[in-house]
């Protein structure tokens, strides 16, 4: 006899139901009576299992967050500070993981992230400095030894340009392929993507810093 699939966890339910919400509604806008009614629980639980709403939109972003960042943290490890440490390299690192089809996010965990990088609510800038940090910190001091010529705001800013297209990239679920024009533009299989999309980016960050003056 066959068993049933077990059911999901209170505290599994009010996370995959925040997501959802969060992504539809953005997080501010998803209240906690919202999700706890789609995730038939109420809002003690809530409160037990993470405190808070903040808390919850931590155990939401780590979910997702928590397993590509430590991806990112070993491939830049195994890069270590020889000659295999390049831009491409480390691009490569950074965003692999992001499109790994293993730890792929949700449509609705892009349309999230989608939000949260046009969101000027601090609490969620807070969770996600908090989650993102030590990632960032890490790979923009590689950027900098790699491009001293190029200010480490600028890098940071820069890096900024590559996770708004790595997010378009996703969220627009063109898989690699642009059926807009006519005959359609010749789909990429994976690797030729990711390829394509590294050496675009590296181009970006190697660019001699543009002159303000005048």
């Amino acid at each position: 006899m066959t068993k049933s699939p077990p059911k999901a966890t209170t505290r599994g339910r009010l996370v995959a139901a925040a997501e959802r919400l969060f992504a539809e509604k953005g997080v501010v806008g998803a209240s906690l009576r919202d999700i706890t009614a789609a995730a038939d629980a109420n809002l003690a639980a809530v409160n037990y299992h993470f405190g808070s709403k903040e808390g919850l939109l931590r155990a939401v972003l780590e979910a997702r967050l928590g397993p590509i960042n430590q991806g990112r943290l070993e491939l830049l490890d195994q890069l270590g500070d020889g000659p295999n440490l390049t831009v491409e390299a480390l691009l490569d690192a950074f965003i692999r993981p992001a499109v790994d089809p293993r730890m792929k996010p949700s449509e609705s965990f892009i349309q999230l992230m989608a939000r949260i990088h046009h969101t000027d609510d601090p609490v969620t800038a807070e969770v996600l400095n908090d989650l993102f940090g030590p990632v960032a910190a890490r790979y923009l001091g590689a950027l900098s030894e790699l491009l001293p010529t190029i200010p480490r705001d600028l890098l940071f800013q820069r890096m900024q340009f590559v996770i708004g297209a790595m997010i378009h990239s996703l969220f627009t679920k063109c898989d690699h392929n642009c059926q807009i024009l006519t005959p359609p533009i010749a789909k990429l299989d994976d690797e030729a993507y990711l390829a394509e999309f590294v050496s675009f980016c590296a181009a970006g960050l190697r660019h001699a810093p543009q002159s303000h003056n005048g």
